[in-house]
């Protein structure tokens, strides 16, 4: 892991109630701001990703389907990790 890299490094795949909160702390201990669930709200440009790119679409299709989320939109934010849900979902990406 490189702290100084500017790309996302981690994607916690926990989901909620698993200890996602705690690793989120020991990863900005460690140097990688980390996006948690609980902070989505706090920066409008990615929530608007999640928005447009995922949740829209599949409320439109009027099915569950996963979207294409853009990483770079959480990296170029400063994050260099991600803990919780939506993105543990997408850890094969």
């Amino acid at each position: 892991i490189d702290s100084t890299s500017e790309v996302l490094q981690v994607v916690g795949v926990g989901y909620g109630r698993t200890g996602t909160y705690s690793l989120g702390l020991a990863l900005n201990q460690l140097g990688l701001p980390t996006l948690h669930t609980q902070h989505l709200y706090e920066t409008p440009e990615i929530l608007d990703m999640w928005t447009e790119q995922v949740f829209n679409p599949a409320i439109e299709k009027h099915e569950i389907s996963m979207g294409k989320p853009d990483f770079d939109v959480i990296a170029s934010h400063g994050y260099r990790a991600t803990v919780d849900l939506p993105m543990a979902l997408y850890f094969e990406q």
